[in-house]
C-alpha cells in the first residue's frame, strides 16, 4: 500500500478549522498574557535542551544537561537530576518573583507536568513545610524560618504519615512527651508502626522537619496531635542528629526523584520552642490551653485541592494531545469506503477509536474550565494578582439558584465540592492516561511514548492529599447535610440547590424534555436544543438520588439502634437467667453488653453505604464540571470579541459529548425512575457516537489549542509536526545501551545457555 508522508496527515487535518487556534489557546489559558508566559517557559525548556538557557548560579560545576528528566535514569540517576532541576528552578522562581505572579503559576503547571519529581520536591519544601511553620507556627516561630526557608539555607519536609497510619492523622503513634524538669519533649518512636513513613525529602535532602505527634502531658493526658520542628541533620556535614535514624523508603511505581524516606526517634530531646504553638500555650508546668481554632480556611484548603485539579487538567490535555496526533497519523487495517485507494485507514477513524478517545478530549476541556472556575475563586496564597482588582464571583448555577450567593457562600459550596473534584479529577485523568496508552496500541506501552512515564508518575496523584474515596465521601456528607438542612426547612443555594426541586419532584411524576415519539426530532434537541435540558437531567438525578441516600442512611442509624438495644437487653436477660440459675458468683465476671455510641452507630450506617455515597458524589462533581463548561459557552458566547464568539460552535459539541457520556453512566437510574423511557437510552448512546465523530473533524486542531511544545509533550509519539517515527528512533538510540548487539551479560548468562550449560 502506498506511504503517506506523516507531517502531511496532521497539516491536511489542520486545514479549514472552525476557530482561531490562537484564540482558543487563550480562552483555555484565562488570558493572551498567561499564554505569553507559559510560551517563554516552553522556549525557556528548548534551550534547557539545547544547552543555551541563561541561568543564575554561582556554581562552575553546574552543568546544565544535569537537570534534564531522562526515561533511561536510574533511580540514583533520577535523585541527581532532580536536584539540579530545583537548584535551576529555584533561580527561575526568583527572577519569576520580579515579574507577575501568573508567571509563577504557569511555571508550577507546566513543570509539574514536564518534571514531576521537581514539582513535588519543591512542593514539600515552599508547600507542605513552609505552610505547617505559617500556618501553625507563632510570630516568631515564622520570624526565624521563614527566611531560611526561602533561601534554601534549611531544607523541610512534613512528617506526618507513618508506616501503620496514613490519613487517620488521630491515630499517629509518635509521642512527644513534656518534661517539667528539663522544659524539653521527649520525642519518640514507640514502635515499628509509628515510623514516620513517605516522607518526602527525608532520605537524602531534608535538614528539618515538621514532626506530628501526639503530645503528652506531665500528667498523662494527651491533647492530641501537634507539629515541631525538628532538626534531622547537621547543617555542617549533613550527617543524622543524635537519636535520629533516617532511611530511603525505596524504589515507588513512579516520580523516583522524589526521595521519600522514613524517619524514627529515639527519645529526642527538643526544646520547648519546637512546639509550633499558634492554636495553644503551653506553660513551664505543662498546663495546656488550646487557642483560637485549628480549622484551615475555606480558601486554604480549596487552593490545594484547586492545584490538584489543574495538575489533573494539564496532564490528561498531554495524554490526548500525544494519543490524537499519533492515532491520527497511524495507519493500519483494510481500506474503508472513504479511505484513499491503496492506503490504510488512520486508526483515529475507527469507530471503537472515536469512543474512547473523543470522550477524553472533551473531559480534558471540562476540567480545563472547571480548573480555571477554582483559581478565580480560591487562588493558592502566593499565586494570587493582588495587582488586579477582584472580579465578583458569579454563581455557575444561574437559573437554579434559589437565591443569589455572595463570595463567602460561594466559597463554602466550593469547599465542600472540591474534595470530590479532587477525586474525580485524578481518577478521571489517571485512566484516561492508561485508556490513551493502550488505544496506541505497542507503541503506547514504550518508556518513552510519554504515556507509560505519566501513568507511573501520576498515579500518586489518586492517594495524597486524601485517598480519593475518603475525599469522594468528603463531598457525600455535604450532600446528606444539605439535605437534613432542606428538611429542616432551610433553603439552598449554589452547587446543592437542585434540592429544593424535590417537593415538586416528589408530587408530580417529571419525565425528560426531549421528543421520545419522534426520534428525529429527540435527536436533535439532544443535539442543538437548550442545552439546560441536558443539566436538568443531571439535577433530576441529583435531587432523587442524593434524597434516596440521605433516607437509607437514616434508615440505617435506626435499625442499627434497635439491634444494639435488642442486644443490650438480650444480653442482660442472659445474666439474670444464669444468676437465677447459678447464684451471684457466677455472674461475676459476665460482660454485659455496653449500647455503641451515637458516632460509631453513625459509623457504621456510613460504612454500609460507601458505595452508594461515592457514587452520588461522583454525580454531584461531574454535575458542577458540566456547569463550568457550560459557564464557560456562556462568557465565549458574549465576548465583544468575535473571534471568541466563533469558539463557541467547537466548545458546544465537545460539552455536550462531555455532559451525554458523563449521564450514560446513571441511564440505570434514569430508567428506574421513569424520568426517561428506553427510546431516550438509545437516543443517549446514538448521539454520544454522533458528537464522537463531530469531534473527529477537529479533534487534532482541539488538543493543537491545548499548546503544549515538544519539548514539554517529552514524547517523540506526540510530534506537532507529525515526524514521530524518525524522533522515536532517535529517542530509542539516544542510549548507547539500547544499540549494542552484545549485551554485558552475555559471558555471564547467554553464552552458558547457548552452549547447554543450564
Amino acid at each position: 500500500m502506498a506511504a503517506v508522508k506523516e507531517v502531511d496527515i496532521l497539516a491536511k487535518e489542520r486545514e479549514n478549522p472552525p476557530f482561531d487556534e490562537k484564540c482558543m489557546v487563550d480562552f483555555l489559558t484565562g488570558s493572551s498574557e498567561m499564554t505569553q508566559f507559559k510560551r517563554d517557559l516552553m522556549q525557556e525548556v528548548d534551550e534547557l535542551h539545547d544547552g543555551s538557557l541563561d541561568i543564575m548560579i554561582d556554581d562552575d560545576e553546574y552543568d546544565l544537561s544535569m537537570a534534564l528528566p531522562n526515561e533511561d535514569h536510574s533511580k540514583a540517576e533520577a535523585r541527581v537530576q532532580t536536584m539540579a532541576m530545583l537548584r535551576l528552578q529555584y533561580s527561575k522562581l526568583m527572577e519569576d518573583a520580579g515579574v507577575s505572579v501568573k508567571k509563577r503559576l504557569a511555571r508550577m503547571e507546566l513543570m509539574s507536568l514536564y518534571d514531576p519529581s521537581w514539582f513535588t520536591r519543591n512542593g514539600i519544601h515552599f508547600g507542605l513545610w513552609l505552610n505547617a511553620v505559617q500556618g501553625q507556627g507563632t510570630p516568631e516561630q515564622v520570624a526565624e524560618y521563614l527566611p531560611k526557608t526561602l533561601m534554601m539555607q534549611v531544607f523541610g519536609c512534613f512528617a506526618m504519615t507513618e508506616l501503620g497510619h496514613g490519613s487517620f492523622v488521630r491515630g499517629l503513634e509518635t509521642t512527644a512527651t513534656f518534661d517539667v524538669d528539663t522544659q524539653t519533649f521527649d520525642l519518640h518512636t514507640p514502635s515499628i508502626t509509628a515510623t514516620k513513613w513517605w516522607i518526602g525529602g527525608a532520605a537524602h535532602t531534608a535538614t528539618h522537619a515538621a514532626v506530628f505527634a501526639q503530645l503528652v502531658l506531665p500528667d498523662g493526658t494527651r491533647p492530641g496531635v501537634h507539629a515541631f520542628i525538628v532538626q534531622l541533620r547537621s547543617l555542617e556535614d549533613h550527617t543524622a542528629m543524635p537519636g535520629i535514624r533516617i532511611g530511603d523508603c525505596g524504589m515507588k511505581m513512579g516520580r523516583q526523584g522524589i526521595d521519600n524516606g522514613y524517619i524514627q526517634f529515639n527519645h529526642v530531646k527538643l526544646e520547648k520552642s519546637a512546639l509550633l504553638a499558634k492554636y495553644c500555650e503551653l506553660s513551664t508546668l505543662g498546663e495546656y490551653v488550646a487557642v483560637g481554632s485549628k480549622q484551615m480556611e475555606y480558601g486554604a484548603l480549596i487552593a490545594g485541592r484547586s492545584i490538584m485539579v489543574t495538575d489533573s487538567a494539564v496532564w490528561l490535555k498531554a495524554a490526548v494531545t500525544i494519543a490524537t496526533r499519533f492515532l491520527t497519523l497511524r495507519r493500519s487495517g483494510d481500506p474503508m469506503v472513504n479511505t484513499p485507494k491503496d492506503t490504510e485507514p488512520q486508526l483515529i477513524d475507527f469507530v471503537s477509536v472515536q469512543a474512547r478517545i473523543m470522550p477524553l478530549i472533551a473531559t480534558a476541556y471540562a476540567l480545563n474550565f472547571t480548573s480555571l472556575y477554582m483559581q478565580r475563586v480560591a487562588s493558592p496564597e502566593g499565586l494570587k494578582d493582588t495587582s488586579e482588582p477582584e472580579e465578583p464571583v458569579r454563581s455557575l448555577y444561574g437559573d437554579d439558584d434559589a437565591g443569589e450567593m455572595d463570595a463567602e457562600a460561594t466559597l463554602r459550596d466550593l469547599h465542600a465540592t472540591c474534595a470530590g473534584l479532587k477525586s474525580f479529577a485524578t481518577w478521571a485523568t489517571y485512566y484516561g492516561i492508561d485508556t490513551c496508552r493502550q488505544a496506541m496500541g505497542g507503541h503506547g506501552y514504550s518508556g518513552y511514548s510519554g504515556l507509560s512515564r505519566m501513568f507511573a508518575d501520576f498515579a500518586v496523584q489518586c492517594t495524597w492529599e486524601g485517598d480519593n474515596t475518603v475525599m469522594a465521601l468528603q463531598t457525600a456528607r455535604y450532600l446528606v447535610a444539605s439535605f437534613a438542612q432542606l428538611k429542616a426547612g432551610g433553603t439552598l443555594v449554589g452547587s446543592v440547590s437542585y434540592l429544593n426541586s424535590l417537593p415538586r419532584i416528589n408530587q408530580t411524576k417529571r419525565m425528560w424534555k426531549i421528543d421520545e415519539k419522534e426520534r428525529k426530532k429527540g435527536l436533535s434537541q439532544i443535539r442543538s436544543g437548550r442545552i439546560q435540558v441536558l443539566l436538568d437531567a443531571f439535577r433530576f438525578l441529583l435531587a432523587q438520588r442524593v434524597e434516596h441516600v440521605s433516607l437509607k442512611y437514616e434508615a440505617a442509624k435506626t435499625r442499627i439502634r434497635r439491634e444494639q438495644r435488642a442486644l443490650v437487653k438480650r444480653r442482660k436477660k442472659e445474666k439474670q437467667q444464669l444468676r437465677k440459675r447459678k447464684g451471684k458468683q457466677a455472674v461475676a465476671d459476665f460482660e454485659e453488653y455496653e449500647m455503641p455510641s451515637e458516632e460509631a452507630i453513625h459509623s457504621e450506617a456510613w460504612n454500609n453505604l460507601c458505595h452508594e455515597l461515592v457514587d452520588t458524589s461522583k454525580a454531584h462533581c461531574y454535575y458542577v464540571m458540566s456547569c463550568t463548561f457550560v459557564d464557560a459557552i456562556r462568557m465565549a458566547s458574549q465576548s465583544e470579541d468575535p473571534e471568541q464568539r466563533k469558539l463557541v460552535g467547537s466548545l458546544d459539541t465537545m460539552c455536550r459529548l462531555f455532559i451525554l457520556s458523563s449521564l450514560s453512566n446513571w441511564t440505570d437510574w434514569f430508567l428506574a425512575t421513569g424520568y426517561m423511557t428506553k427510546l431516550h437510552f438509545f437516543m443517549i448512546k446514538d448521539s454520544v457516537a454522533n458528537l464522537c465523530q463531530e469531534l473527529r473533524s477537529f479533534a487534532v486542531v482541539a488538543v493543537d489549542a491545548f499548546d503544549f511544545s515538544d519539548s514539554i509533550l517529552r514524547s517523540p509519539l506526540g510530534r506537532r509536526d507529525g515526524a514521530v517515527y524518525d524522533a522515536y528512533f532517535k529517542r530509542v538510540n539516544q542510549d548507547p545501551r539500547n544499540s549494542q548487539n552484545k549485551p554485558e551479560y552475555f559471558e555471564s548468562q547467554i553464552q552458558p545457555l547457548l552452549k547447554s550449560n543450564l
